[in-house]
C-alpha cells in the first residue's frame, strides 16, 4: 500500500507502516528540491493516523493551516473506509463452521 497523505507518504509491506514526511531542502546543491525524510516504523495503522495527526499540531503554530491539514487527513481516511475489506478465514475458523 502507499499512501499519501498531505506531505506525508505512507507505504506498507507484510510488517509495518512506514511513515515519511516530505521535505524541501533549504540550503546547498539541491535547495528547493523535495526529498523525505527518514522514515518512522510503525505497526498498527491507527498509531500512523495518531503520528500524523500529531505531527500536524506540533508542527504549525496557524490555526486555519492546522484545521485544513486535519480536513486532509480526515478526507484520506474517509476515501480509505470506501476500500472493501476483506476477510480470510483461517483453517481453524473453516473446521469449526463445519
Amino acid at each position: 500500500m502507499k499512501l499519501l497523505i498531505g506531505e506525508y507518504l505512507i507505504e506498507s509491506d507484510n510488517l509495518q507502516f512506514v511513515v515519511k514526511e516530505k521535505r524541501i531542502a533549504q540550503d546547498g546543491k539541491n535547495k528547493g528540491e523535495e526529498y523525505w525524510t527518514n522514515p518512522k516504523y510503525m505497526v498498527k495503522f491507527c498509531d500512523v493516523l495518531k503520528y500524523v495527526t500529531d505531527q500536524v499540531l506540533r508542527t504549525n503554530d496557524d490555526m486555519s493551516v492546522i484545521l485544513d491539514k486535519l480536513e486532509l487527513i480526515n478526507e484520506s481516511i474517509k476515501t480509505l473506509q470506501r476500500y472493501p475489506v476483506i476477510y480470510i478465514k483461517t483453517e481453524k475458523e473453516n473446521k469449526d463452521n463445519e
